[in-house]
């Protein structure tokens, strides 16, 4: 049917393998044309090589473009790496096609690190679907993107954030919709005459089941979420040349940080009260014992790994062993774990050879003050917060 097509007249010159492997690449391309027409019809159907009499989730190859049940892919993928260079990574079609359907400028980084993530309830299911949601999940991927030794952190951080967004917007919807307002946007949170709504949406996204009580730390984390998510919408407006939506999203900056005592005080109370008085009271402390056997085990434990001359060190071996140590870091010398589990060879060699510290300067010292950068090591590592 297709014999004057060049693919086709090219295919027919090879061997039978490379026959073979070329005519499956001509229909994988065919298929994912189809799809791509297909992605804004209402219940389109999603073409893919082998059919089933049972629905399942379908996925995507993102190293050969092939359309496979989820269920299946594992054995595609031993095959696809073994007749190409690279990984194969499965992308959920329908975020594909909802990429396709809303134009939206999502990487396919961001759509197989976070989005596919999503966990199929009804707050996933809007994180995955919702246009004005994705690109703010995107514009945070991309703020954070650039610290690499921060890779699971960035994750859930980006996750987290679109959580609570999509069930903060799930709210703020019923609150609306108490008002006469049937059709409502996400974008429509941050507008200045819907304050009223958001504000009740926060009140009862944070209310705890005891009424005396509050999510004290979730509602002050979206005090800061709202602001840093509705410059993202400002921006948002201004590339597309409608200023005067962005000029109103700027209106709605002043009047939610002006009304941030009145909103959010109580959390900040709540939060304060909760560090004074509940965490440092002495039965909140573990007790001797338990210590003294948390450290026996642990110091007992990596002494049997590190001496054991015949063990066959694997990824299993290797992470309990970096627990280990990061356990030993975490509890007795009050060090935040994200921070010494991040920890490179390469920082303690720089810390051996004195990288961080001026021998110049340190002879100008005092022997007792030079006994101490004698004994201790100093690395450097970037910092857990936005700074670095």
């Amino acid at each position: 049917m297709h014999k004057n097509a060049v693919e086709v007249q090219a295919a027919s010159q090879m061997s039978t393998n490379g026959k073979n492997h070329a005519f499956t690449q001509l229909k994988r391309k065919g298929i994912a044309k189809y799809n791509s027409c297909h992605a804004g019809l209402q219940d389109g159907e999603i073409l893919r090589e082998r059919q089933t009499s049972f629905p399942c989730t379908v996925v995507a190859c993102g190293k050969c473009s092939g359309v496979f049940s989820k269920a299946y892919f594992w054995k595609h993928k031993r095959v696809c790496c073994s007749t190409q260079a690279g990984v194969a990574k499965a992308t959920d079609m329908k975020i594909i096609q909802n990429s396709l359907k809303h134009g939206n400028s999502l990487t396919e980084d961001f759509q197989t690190t976070i989005v596919q993530k999503f966990s199929d309830d009804e707050a996933g299911n809007l994180c995955k679907t919702n246009n004005c949601l994705l690109m703010i999940g995107q514009k945070l991927y991309d703020k954070l993107h650039a610290k690499q030794d921060k890779k699971m952190e960035l994750k859930r951080s980006v996750m987290s954030d679109m959580r609570r967004l999509s069930t903060l917007f799930s709210h703020f919807q019923r609150k609306m919709q108490a008002t006469g307002t049937h059709i409502v946007d996400f974008v429509d949170m941050y507008d200045r005459r819907n304050f009223l709504q958001l504000e009740a949406a926060i009140r009862h996204y944070t209310a705890s089941d005891n009424e005396s009580n509050m999510k004290a730390g979730l509602k002050l984390s979206l005090y800061y979420l709202i602001k840093r998510t509705a410059k993202i919408v400002k921006i948002m407006y201004l590339i597309k040349d409608d200023d005067d939506k962005a000029s109103a999203v700027d209106k709605f900056i002043d009047l939610f940080t002006d009304n941030y005592n009145l909103l959010f005080s109580d959390a900040v109370y709540h939060i304060n009260k909760n560090r004074q008085q509940k965490l440092r009271r002495p039965q909140e402390l573990p007790q001797d014992e338990e210590v003294a056997k948390l450290r026996k085990y642990t110091v007992g434990r990596i002494r049997d790994l590190v001496g054991d001359a015949y063990i066959q060190w694997t990824a299993h071996e290797y992470a309990e062993l970096r627990n280990l140590v990061v356990s030993r870091l975490t509890l007795f010398n009050a060090r935040r774990g994200d921070e010494p589990s991040r920890l490179r060879v390469s920082h303690w060699t720089d810390a051996c050879n004195g990288v961080w510290i001026d021998q110049s300067r340190v002879e100008k010292l005092s022997e007792t003050e030079q006994t101490l950068f004698t004994n201790n090591k100093i690395m450097y590592e970037t910092c857990s917060c936005d700074c670095s």
